[in-house]
């Protein structure tokens, strides 16, 4: 009879499993004892994307961590697992019934009290339970096989359900959110941060920059945020993964440029993967990359705080696994598990190197910090453990705010040194967690200040005073690593909105409104791009809002019948907070909190008429051809036929320095030489009678 009951629960376990991996697939584990090393290739060539299922997604929670911990679930689109998993197939307690408590309304049983016990229990109807966005308090009573009750808590976080779903064939995935212009929005691609147990879904990300996304769909972004199955392998590997994951994006929406970046390592993960592609001469389809707080020179986290984590956790490899990976060797400034920093030197010296300055040439750079450039005015003790275990008090460790702590920068999240396994429990995850929790000690962590995590030079990669973005952002007061800071929003969608935009090889059949600095359209505007004609079909209203000039050249075309308008305003704002375009005072867009490195905003640009109308069924040229852009040797300015007036030209590089200059100029057609000119951004200016047109060169 005794083997007969283990074979039965044997033959249970793997009934369960099989059951469970036929609902979930692979949902998201968002809470996990765990740990799943791998690594993925560093050829963006390997990865294919494909279109997944999203219908019915799901996460699933181990409910051995005690820890109090948000959940992430998308409205009308979930289910939810709790299971005793140790490894992704295999768990170590069977639950006979789960209860949970929505909000205090009482207990109630998700299981119907059946008496076979299982390792997961699926909660079907949680999309039901949980239907309006916000936030519930769950709490849930465990039952184990041996009749013993166990009580967890969680807050469960609702967000608008995503409206696509792509994989990869390593396990990495895209989700998609669209945004307010169907068929016709700019895409975003953007990289997580470390994840160093695969815990963050990227529900968590949409919802720590919720106003920032909604904000960015309400004006015609499609929203897709890319999660790394391995988040600690090299990050060159994810790079890699993130190269084909912008390509397939590009490829969704008719090859177009689009934008790309990253938050924390996310933001390195782009740079990283958009230097490389340019430096091997196959650039990615992108106009814009943004960084947001990432460790562009390296992270901060104390030399003292890893080596007694080292020394507590020793053995424990979930618990080491935190520092104890590749990623975080990479960025870390001073690593416990590589003192001499060989790893971190060796890849900061690749990356810096790439592309000649290690960054992207063909792409507008955005670098934002969550921090201001004041330091720290914290010191002295800023954390201190204690811990039980059996009835033995264990020792307690204080750790003092050192030098590197006190630099300006946004602080390290509370929640790294708040929950496990910041302190190796003892055989927490080899001995019955949920029914002898007297098993492993108890930790009592205090946190009093706050040190720097990503100093406000990493932030913006700031050498010698300057920093290498074009643009950098950064708020009125310092904010924690993993807080987006509100006052920098509209700064963000307004860089993001007000760049050039290129559009060729499409035609247009549905009402769509296009927001740029610049806007060209044509069969050719842009040579990284297929080229084909821009056809606006008849029937259909397309509007074009330029804060600067719109050039249609050969190509350009818009139907009998339909609906054309141009408007030309070099005043405008777009307001997140109201999520509407406004007109303002033109020194509202360069504010304290921006950096603007790539041009003067103080200039007067052609065409600052407001266009009501435009001919239908008619090719437009533009008054300015330049071209090749980017270019090699010879640079090719067309002036229109009509200038009769003498003109003067200048070229300067990134920091105003006038780097060619030409006066008196005649002549309808110059080629200037740009052979001998070092690899980088130029802005060509060209100075005739009121008028001044200025262009960004990409030298190559």
């Amino acid at each position: 009879m005794k083997n007969f009951k283990y074979l039965t629960i044997l033959a249970l376990c793997i009934i369960s499993n099989y059951i469970l991996a036929q609902i979930s697939q692979d949902w998201k584990f968002q809470s996990a004892g765990y740990v799943i090393e791998g690594y993925t290739t560093d050829n963006p060539d390997d990865y294919a994307w494909y279109e997944e299922s999203n219908i019915s997604q799901g996460v699933h929670i181990s409910v051995l961590p005690s820890e109090k911990r948000p959940i992430f679930i998308e409205q009308n689109n979930n289910f939810i697992c709790f299971n005793t998993f140790l490894t992704p197939t295999w768990g170590s307690e069977f639950i006979i019934n789960v209860f949970v408590n929505i909000n205090d309304n009482g207990y109630y049983s998700i299981y119907d009290n059946n008496p076979n016990p299982i390792l997961s229990v699926v909660w079907f109807n949680s999309s039901n339970v949980f239907s309006s966005l916000g936030c519930y308090n769950l709490k849930v009573k465990i039952q184990e096989a041996m009749g013993t009750e166990y009580f967890r808590e969680y807050e469960i976080i609702v967000i608008p359900s995503s409206d696509k779903l792509y994989k990869d064939n390593y396990g990495n995935s895209l989700r998609m959110w669209e945004g307010n212009n169907p068929g016709n929005n700019i895409p975003v691609v953007f990289s997580e941060g470390f994840d160093a147990y695969d815990t963050n879904p990227q529900q968590m990300y949409y919802y720590a920059a919720s106003d920032l996304i909604t904000c960015m769909r309400d004006n015609g972004f499609d929203i897709y945020l890319l999660d790394n199955i391995y988040g600690t392998q090299d990050i060159r590997n994810n790079a890699a993964g993130f190269s084909a994951a912008v390509r397939y994006v590009s490829e969704l929406h008719s090859n177009e440029l689009i934008v790309a970046g990253g938050v924390s390592m996310g933001g390195m993960i782009a740079r990283y993967a958009l230097a490389k592609a340019e430096n091997d001469g196959n650039a990615l389809p992108v106009y814009t990359f943004i960084s947001v707080d990432s460790p562009q020179q390296g992270a901060i986290v104390s030399q003292p705080l890893q080596d007694y984590k080292k020394e507590h956790t020793e053995g424990d490899g979930f618990a080491e696994h935190a520092l104890n990976n590749d990623a975080a060797k990479q960025m870390l400034n001073y690593s416990t598990y590589d003192p001499e920093g060989s790893i971190r030197n060796d890849f900061y010296t690749e990356m810096n190197s790439l592309n000649g300055d290690g960054y992207p040439h063909q792409t507008k750079n955005i670098g934002v910090s969550f921090s201001t450039n004041s330091p720290n005015p914290n010191s002295g003790v800023w954390l201190t453990i204690e811990w039980e275990s059996g009835g033995f008090q264990g020792e307690e460790a204080s750790f003092e705010l050192t030098s590197e702590e006190k630099v300006a920068g946004s602080y390290l999240p509370v929640d790294l040194t708040t929950t496990a396994p910041f302190i190796m429990r003892k055989f927490a995850w080899f001995w019955n967690f949920l029914i002898q929790p007297w098993n492993y000690p108890v930790v009592t962590i205090t946190r009093t200040n706050d040190p720097a995590y990503i100093s406000y030079e990493s932030a913006l990669d700031i050498v010698n005073g300057e920093s290498k973005f074009d643009v950098t952002i950064e708020p009125d007061q310092t904010t924690y690593h993993d807080i987006l800071p509100s006052d920098i929003i509209n700064d963000i969608i307004n860089e993001l909105i007000f760049t050039d935009i290129y559009l060729q090889n499409q035609t247009i059949v549905s009402n769509s409104e296009y927001l740029g600095k610049r806007i060209y359209a044509g069969n050719n505007v842009n040579p990284n791009l297929p080229s084909g004609n821009f056809i606006i079909s008849s029937g259909t209203v397309v509007n074009f809002t330029s804060a600067d000039e719109v050039t249609l050249m050969d190509g350009f075309s818009a139907e009998e019948g339909a609906d054309f308008n141009v408007i030309i305003n070099e005043n405008l704002v777009i307001s997140c907070n109201k999520s509407q375009k406004k007109s303002s005072d033109n020194n509202n867009r360069k504010t304290n909190k921006s950096t603007y490195k790539e041009q003067n905003h103080s200039l007067t640009f052609i065409k600052k008429e407001e266009i009501n109308r435009i001919e239908k069924n008619k090719n437009f040229v533009n008054e300015y051809l330049i071209y090749p852009n980017p270019v090699y040797n010879k640079l090719n300015i067309f002036l229109p036929p009509k200038v009769t007036n003498l003109f003067n030209i200048e070229l300067n590089d990134i920091y105003g320095n006038i780097m060619l200059k030409q006066t008196n100029l005649y002549s309808n057609h110059i080629v200037l030489d740009l052979s001998l000119f070092p690899q980088g951004i130029y802005f060509l200016k060209i100075y005739q009678e009121n008028k001044i047109v200025i262009d960004k060169i990409i030298k190559q």
